[in-house]
């Protein structure tokens, strides 16, 4: 059977500002992952597709992903779509900073891999 595995994580840190901390994101419900029943696409388990795409994307002020695009192929565009499909019903608690939530920029990747 399909795996998917998949692992949030930010951009990497900003050079030292005078800007007040920001809290980073959270998960809200369970993990985020992408159900392989759901988001697999059939043709590409035929096809033996595997490989990780990796998106970027900003988290808004009501943590609701917001424009997702591949910033790292996994070689299929069947799998990068399927990833994008799947990484924008995921939702998030908020960034915070000065008490008010703010939208960050974010990325993801997820492993599609066949068992």
């Amino acid at each position: 059977a399909p795996s998917i595995t998949v692992s949030n994580k930010p951009p990497p840190p900003a050079p030292v500002a005078e800007k007040p901390q920001i809290s980073s994101p959270a998960t809200i419900g369970a993990k985020h992952y992408c159900d392989q029943n759901r988001y697999y696409p059939s043709l590409s388990v035929k096809l033996g597709e595997q490989g990780t795409t990796t998106l970027s994307f900003r988290i808004d002020t009501n943590g609701d992903v917001k424009d997702p695009t591949v910033s790292n192929s996994s070689g299929s565009q069947r799998l990068d779509e399927a990833t994008i499909k799947c990484v924008s019903t995921w939702r998030y608690k908020p960034a915070i900073q000065n008490g008010q939530p703010v939208e960050v920029p974010w990325s993801t990747a997820v492993k599609w891999q066949l068992h």
